[in-house]
């Protein structure tokens, strides 16, 4: 008797940030100099946290990036290889890891980062060719990228992994200006909260009508399936091949604590519950459910449930 299918095996491309997280009691103004009510260190890049959350999930899952030959870069290696990511093709620089400064407000959650790319800046498009030489994307059925590395780089390998028949995924965070349409022909599923569809699409995101406005655009565009993700709201849906968008709600929080690396969390468990064979719905349903809980913690990849933590019922 047969078990349940192999699940898909899953490349993340993308970038590896330490994050340095200050809690503060409110956003400071021009010239304001604020004490932080507390301090928290950990690892981040969306590359990074999208990919950790896949492995919390118990999924087949490779990390493609570049990291500083200094000691963030080899604890980053070390934390990977504890969530049973493999690490084959994370590169090291002579520039340092890369660093994301975190605002978070304590009275609502919400943050503001700045980012230095560091070492993830020179993932180039001549080192993307050497790690699809060394077989980076050999025996992978998903590549998920973020916008966090050169753009050049990420749709290369967005062409690549759409040329060889892979899903590819492309969670356009941060968004950086307007994306050519060629490019969003390579893209199975595309993945943008209210700010980045507004921006790549043209079309100012504030509801779900808008949203739903907005990813009817990118699909004429090129994307063939389109999630624009509303937080709280939770996301529209507009899948290859059906008509009507869906709408799907997330839980109610009614405490959230630090919101940074959500939209990460919810891109990994995504790609995972794409990997074991859920329907694209279902992906939205299970992602949004498991987003919602990581806010409740402080920190991006610290506040994200591994599966032991979850209801067996998203595990089914």
């Amino acid at each position: 008797m047969s078990g349940p299918p192999k699940p898909k095996s899953i490349a993340v491309v993308g970038s590896c940030f330490i994050d340095e997280a200050c809690f503060v009691p409110h956003m400071p103004q021009q010239g304001e100099t604020l004490l932080c009510n507390s301090y928290k260190k950990g690892f981040g890049g969306k590359g990074g946290n999208q990919c950790v959350m896949v492995g919390k999930l118990g999924g087949d899952v490779r990390m493609v990036a570049m990291v500083g030959e200094d000691a963030n870069g080899s604890a980053y290696v070390t934390n990977f290889a504890d969530h049973k990511v493999d690490t084959r093709f994370v590169l090291r620089s002579q520039l340092p890891t890369g660093l994301a400064q975190i605002w978070v407000d304590e009275a609502i959650g919400d943050n503001r980062i700045v980012v230095y790319e560091g070492a993830a800046g020179q993932l180039n498009v001549d080192a993307a060719n050497n790690l699809l030489k060394d077989g980076c994307l050999d025996g992978v059925d998903i590549v998920v990228c973020q916008n966090e590395i050169p753009l050049d780089t990420t749709l290369h390998f967005l062409r690549v992994a759409h040329e060889g028949g892979k899903i590819t995924m492309f969670n356009v965070a941060p968004a950086r200006g307007s994306l050519p349409d060629a490019c969003l022909g390579y893209v199975s599923v595309l993945v943008v909260n209210e700010s980045e569809a507004s921006q790549i699409s043209g079309v100012e995101v504030s509801c779900v009508q808008s949203a739903t406005s907005a990813a009817t655009a990118l699909q004429r565009r090129g994307a063939r399936t389109v999630v624009v993700t509303l937080g709280a709201q939770g996301c529209v849906l507009l899948e290859e091949g059906v008509a009507e968008p869906e709408v799907l709600a997330c839980p109610k929080v009614e405490k959230v604590v630090d919101t940074s690396g959500a939209g990460d969390c919810w891109v990994g468990c995504f790609a995972y519950y794409l990997s074991v064979g859920k329907s694209m719905k279902e992906c939205c349903r299970r992602a949004g459910e498991i987003a919602s809980v990581s806010v409740r913690e402080k920190g991006t990849q610290a506040s994200y449930p591994a599966a032991s933590d979850l209801h067996p019922d998203l595990l089914s």
